[in-house]
């Protein structure tokens, strides 16, 4: 007994690119390179002497001086 299979339709503007996957590798990989630089910044803060508390709050801070800057170049 055969089974019969639906033969596969071309996407032609329908459903999603052949891209998105390197698109979303590539979001993937910002998100890891900014968790880095954002852990690498940590390490240095506390190697420094700066308390816990406080190497997070110059980090917070950080973020949101970006996050403006963004903004305002947009």
């Amino acid at each position: 007994m055969a089974v019969l299979l639906p033969e596969p339709v071309p996407s032609e503007g329908c459903g999603h690119s052949a891209s998105v996957p390197a698109a979303s590798a590539g979001v993937a990989l910002a998100r890891l390179l900014l968790l880095v630089v954002i852990l690498t910044a940590l390490i240095v803060l506390l190697a420094r002497g700066v308390p816990l508390a406080d190497a997070i709050s110059i980090i917070g801070v950080g973020g949101l001086f970006a996050s403006e800057l963004r903004n305002r170049l947009l």
